[in-house]
């Protein structure tokens, strides 16, 4: 079980690193070769503020998500220094509350997105529903990298700093 949690965790973190990245690399591409047509062309392309934006906001959601996961997020988890038991009740609390806020994002999101099926870009002309749909996935993806981030920090047992120093000196 243990094995399972471990390959579905770097999995997740794996996947939405090679996501993010891909659309960093795409939002690079399309400012770059706006900044060569504009000044080496004197023809700026007409789409690629457009695509640089949708990547972002894409990128700003999936890289939250990931962020989730590596407990990136600010937090005050380590300023009243608790037994571990205590502090994996505390966060299992913070967790669900956290969880219930995504998910009143992900329903609202998902509003958002359906409305705006019929809408397209002004240049792209793509389904404004597709830009929109990333507030549902990242936010969903969100509450999965909370529980995995909690799961793994439950199942799967870190040593301890003092251990860490003995192995390395020994």
């Amino acid at each position: 079980m243990i094995r399972l949690l471990v390959l579905v965790d770097t999995a997740f973190r794996r996947g939405l690193a090679v996501v993010c990245a891909t659309l960093l690399v795409a939002m690079l591409l399309g400012v770059g070769a706006q900044v060569i047509m504009r000044y080496v062309f004197n023809q700026p392309l007409v789409w690629s503020e457009e695509l640089a934006r949708y990547c972002m906001i894409w990128l700003a959601m999936l890289a939250a998500a990931l962020a989730a996961r590596e407990g990136q997020h600010i937090g005050l988890g380590d300023l009243i220094p608790l037994p571990r038991r205590t502090k994996l009740v505390v966060n299992a609390i913070i967790i669900l509350f956290v969880a219930i806020t995504l998910w009143v994002l992900v329903d609202q999101g998902w509003a958002l997105t359906e409305r705006t099926g019929r809408q397209l870009s002004a240049t792209l002309r793509l389904k404004m529903s597709w830009v929109y749909a990333a507030i549902p996935v990242g936010a969903a993806l969100m509450v999965v990298g909370l529980i995995l981030g909690w799961l793994r920090e439950v199942c799967v047992p870190r040593p301890q700093p003092s251990a860490l120093v003995t192995q390395a000196a020994g």
